[in-house]
């Protein structure tokens, strides 16, 4: 709440440290079939985003129990917008993606060509296989919505164990 004000915890206290290890106990709009039955293609805003979850009952107390948490990670990025006056694609652009030398890390965009970005499929009803949807980056957003190499990756897996990213204690 003093990142966002008018978010409803319930009565709850929830720590940022309960976003980032899913112990929360908010509700996971992707475990909301109303939400996952959605088209995944259009620009979404982030009022509507948690309109979807933000009324959900806890799932549990924060804190007690561990479950997977989209929204959490949701949260994360609304937070990370508010600490640091940057959309959330600038900030990681800036603070990891550009200082790690990942220079083919990215968040993703359904509008822009992106050299050799591999497309998902989707199996249909007589068994062939079909583009799959894209989803509009918007709705994972920080839950999701970055892209990278695979040589990216490997690099941010090394960053991230060679202690580039967080600290040792972090880490562990």
């Amino acid at each position: 709440t003093k990142f966002l004000p008018d978010f409803p915890t319930q009565g709850h206290t929830v720590t940022i440290h309960q976003l980032l290890n899913h112990t929360s106990g908010i509700k996971s709009y992707t475990s909301i079939e109303s939400v996952m039955a959605r088209g995944y293609c259009n620009n979404t805003s982030h009022e509507e985003v948690l309109s979807w979850f933000k009324d959900e009952p806890f799932d549990f107390d924060p804190g007690t129990k561990w479950k997977y948490n989209n929204s959490g990670y949701y949260l994360l990025g609304l937070i990370i917008e508010k600490a640091s006056g940057k959309s959330y694609g600038e900030y990681v652009q800036e603070a990891l993606f550009t200082p790690l030398g990942l220079s083919r890390t990215r968040i993703d965009s359904v509008n822009d060509v992106i050299v050799n970005r591999a497309q998902g499929y989707q199996v249909i009803d007589d068994g062939a296989f079909a583009h799959d949807q894209a989803i509009e980056p918007s709705i994972p957003f920080s839950a999701g919505a970055i892209i990278a190499s695979a040589k990216d990756m490997v690099r941010w897996q090394q960053a991230l164990h060679g202690g580039k990213v967080v600290s040792a204690d972090s880490y562990k």
